[in-house]
């Protein structure tokens, strides 16, 4: 348990991603977080071919590390992260990309510690009372975003959003479906989901 905390709190500093994009705008947040991505993933993937690399890497994040991260052929959640980062942000609307980390950094950090805390029945690979706060928190984050966007008496918008965080809150209970690591898979799901259904109806 005290393994995933540290694990959450740092976990839950991916929340100055979405803020960084709020105050750099689109073409300078991409110009940093782009190469920056691509920096980060290739210093993960060395890591298979220089040992001492990668002694001195879980040595200093061994505390916020998962036990398949630490093999050094596998890529770790931070890679996957700024993977992400990378392909929501260019891709999809700037106030879904935003909504998807928020989501990212706090429904997911809320879902593993309430998950390992409450005792519950399984809910596929999760429990119930992780999805639960998975998906209480995720239609918090959307309705607050629908003040700050200025959507607060758009209904489309609160059904778009809340159809995205169902799919988003089933997928990350279930991530062995597509077998990518939830830290690309969650926002990436509520990007897509709520992109389609933005396209379908101009909810933004």
């Amino acid at each position: 348990m005290l393994h995933e905390i540290y694990r959450k709190l740092f976990h839950i500093l991916i929340i100055f991603i979405p803020i960084a994009y709020s105050y750099l705008g689109k073409k300078t947040f991409l110009s940093i977080f782009v190469p920056l991505a691509f920096f980060i993933v290739i210093a993960d993937y060395l890591r298979r071919n220089f040992t001492k690399l990668n002694a001195i890497f879980i040595k200093i994040f061994a505390k916020i590390m998962r036990q398949k991260e630490l093999v050094a052929t596998n890529l770790t959640g931070l890679s996957y992260t700024f993977i992400a980062v990378a392909v929501v942000f260019l891709v999809a609307k700037s106030q879904i990309a935003i909504m998807a980390f928020l989501i990212l950094a706090i429904s997911d950090s809320l879902a593993a510690i309430v998950g390992k805390s409450i005792k519950s029945r399984k809910f596929y690979q999760k429990t119930v009372a992780g999805s639960l706060a998975f998906f209480l928190s995720a239609l918090a984050i959307v309705a607050g975003c629908a003040f700050y966007f200025g959507h607060a008496n758009n209904l489309i918008y609160y059904i778009c959003t809340f159809i995205a965080v169902i799919f988003t809150t089933a997928v990350e209970a279930r991530p062995e479906i597509f077998e990518i690591d939830d830290n690309f898979l969650i926002p990436f799901s509520f990007a897509f989901v709520a992109s389609f259904l933005d396209y379908m109806w101009q909810f933004l």
